[in-house]
C-alpha cells in the first residue's frame, strides 16, 4: 500500500514533535561521568551536578577513607595533632584538585594519584617541623619512616570508597558536542 505525500510529511512531523518534547526534558550540560586513567580518576560534572557541595562530597568521602587507612597502617596514635598535620599534608599535596578547564562538562574534580610522593613529602617536613608537639605520638618512629607502601594502600581504599559511593553513576549515552535537534 503506498502512502501519499501528505502522510509521509505528517507521519515526520510527528516524529519531530515527539524528539523535541524528549529534547525539552534532556540537558545536555547535566553531566556526571567518572573517568578512570592510569594515575588519575577525573569526576565530570556539569549543569544540575555542577556545584560546591559535589567537591566537597567527594573530596571528604576520599579524605575520610584515606586518612583512616593511613593512620591505621602506620601505627600512628589517634591524637589530635596527628591528624591535623596529616591534613594539612593531604590538603598541600593536591591529591585531589578541582580543575576548570575540561573537556567535558563544566567543571573536573581529580584525584591525581601521582601526588602520593608529595603528600609524603609533606608529612615528613610537617612532622619534623612539630616534633615538639608530638613527643607523646613516638616522634622517632613517625620521623624514620619514608615508605610510600602504607601510603599507596590508603589511596587504594580511599579510590575503593569512591567507587562505592559514585561508580554506579552511569555516563550521559549522549555527547553535548553532537546534540542536536
Amino acid at each position: 500500500m503506498r502512502r501519499s505525500a501528505s502522510e509521509i510529511l505528517r507521519n515526520l512531523e510527528s516524529r519531530i514533535a515527539r524528539l523535541e518534547n524528549t529534547a525539552a526534558r534532556y540537558n545536555p550540560n547535566n553531566l556526571f561521568e567518572i573517568e578512570k586513567g592510569n594515575g588519575f580518576i577525573k569526576f565530570y560534572v556539569g549543569g544540575e551536578f555542577n556545584h560546591k557541595k559535589i567537591f566537597n562530597e567527594i573530596n571528604g568521602t576520599f579524605y575520610r577513607a584515606f586518612e583512616k587507612e593511613f593512620i591505621y597502617e602506620n601505627g600512628f596514635p589517634y591524637v589530635k595533632t596527628v591528624e591535623s598535620l596529616i591534613e594539612e599534608a593531604y590538603d598541600r599535596s593536591g591529591l585531589v584538585e578541582e580543575l576548570s578547564r575540561t573537556r567535558k562538562g563544566e567543571k573536573a574534580i581529580q584525584v591525581n594519584l601521582f601526588n602520593i610522593d608529595m603528600f609524603i613529602d609533606k608529612v615528613v617536613e610537617l612532622f619534623e617541623d612539630n616534633e615538639m608537639k608530638l613527643d607523646h605520638a613516638d616522634a622517632e618512629h613517625i620521623l624514620g619512616w619514608s615508605d610510600e607502601y602504607e601510603a599507596v594502600k590508603a589511596t587504594r581504599t580511599a579510590v575503593k570508597a569512591l567507587m562505592d559511593k559514585y561508580g554506579e553513576v552511569k555516563a550521559n549515552k549522549i555527547n553535548p558536542k553532537n546534540y542536536r535537534l
